[in-house]
């Protein structure tokens, strides 16, 4: 998921990988860090990631059975629908200029 970052750090967004989702907010992690993001409102979200290129080449986002099996998990959970919900909910917000 694309984000924008604390105030802190103004202008600048990261992708990290939802982890979970309480309260309306999801909690985000990134690959190289040993903690995770604290939680970011969908006002935050900027869009998912879906495609990956190096090299001008295509890079598989979900390799092997962990990455479907993670997509699958964030499905029956209901994570996944509240995830797109929000990130629909935040799409026409930036369309209406909120």
């Amino acid at each position: 998921m694309n984000f924008k970052t604390e105030e802190s750090t103004p202008g600048r967004v990261a992708v990290h990988r939802v982890v979970g989702e309480e309260a309306g907010a999801f909690f985000l992690k990134g690959d190289n860090v040993p903690e995770g993001d604290g939680p970011v409102k969908p006002d935050r979200i900027l869009g998912i990631v879906s495609r990956i290129e190096r090299d001008g080449r295509p890079v598989r986002l979900a390799r092997g059975r962990g990455g479907a099996a993670a997509v699958a998990k964030m499905s029956r959970s209901g994570l996944l629908d509240r995830l797109l919900a929000a990130l629909r909910r935040a799409a026409r917000r930036r369309r209406c200029g909120v």
